[in-house]
C-alpha cells in the first residue's frame, strides 16, 4: 500500500513539473509525500527488494532538487544490493548515483560489476563510456563498446555516442 501511495506522489510531483508554469510548492509537497511514504514502507518491509529499490528511485528522482537525495539513494540502493547482490540494475544506478556525487572511481566499478552481471547490458556500457569520456579517456571510453559492437549497430543512440567519441578523440583515422 505504502509503495502504490508513493508511486503515486511521485507519478504527480512529475505530472506537476511538466506543466507550462509548475507549482513548486505542490512540486516539493508530491515530492515529500513520495518519499515519507517510501520509507515507511521500508519500516514496514526492510527485508523486501521492491521497497528498497523504490525508496531508491524517488531518491534518484529527487536528488536534482534536494542534494541530500543522492546520498540517501546510495544508501537505499546499497541495501538493495545487500537483498539481490547479482542485480545489474542496482549497480548500474548505483554507478549513477556515485557519478552525480563525484565518486567517478567508484560509479567506474560499479558499471563494470554491472556489465559482469549482464554482459549484454547496453546501458551500462554506455554510461561507463561517458563517465570515461567526461575524464577525456577516449582510448578507453571507445573500447568499452569492443565487446558488444554486433548489439549496437542496431542502437542508434550508441552508434552516435561512439561516433561523437571518434570525433572528440580525433587521432589519425578517427575522422576518415
Amino acid at each position: 500500500y505504502n509503495l502504490s501511495r508513493a508511486r503515486l506522489a511521485l507519478q504527480r510531483a512529475r505530472q506537476e513539473a511538466q506543466q507550462a508554469e509548475p507549482n513548486a510548492d505542490a512540486v516539493a509537497n508530491y515530492l515529500a509525500v513520495a518519499v515519507n511514504t517510501a520509507r515507511q514502507a521500508t519500516d514496514d518491509q526492510g527485508r523486501d527488494v521492491e521497497t528498497w529499490e523504490t525508496l531508491a528511485s524517488m531518491y534518484l528522482n529527487t536528488q536534482s532538487l534536494v542534494p541530500e537525495a543522492n546520498q540517501w539513494a546510495i544508501e537505499s540502493l546499497e541495501r538493495a544490493l545487500e537483498l539481490e547482490p547479482t542485480n545489474p540494475v542496482f549497480n548500474w544506478q548505483m554507478g549513477n548515483a556515485r557519478a552525480f556525487g563525484g565518486n567517478l572511481e567508484q560509479a567506474e566499478e560499479n558499471y563494470k560489476q554491472a556489465i559482469r552481471l549482464k554482459p549484454n547490458y547496453i546501458i551500462a556500457y554506455v554510461s561507463l563510456s561517458a563517465l570515461l569520456e567526461s575524464q577525456e579517456r577516449y582510448d578507453q571510453a571507445i573500447a568499452v563498446y569492443e565487446p558488444i559492437f554486433q548489439l549496437v549497430q542496431e542502437n542508434s543512440e550508441a552508434l552516435f555516442t561512439l561516433g561523437r567519441l571518434f570525433y572528440n578523440r580525433q587521432t589519425e583515422g578517427d575522422l576518415g
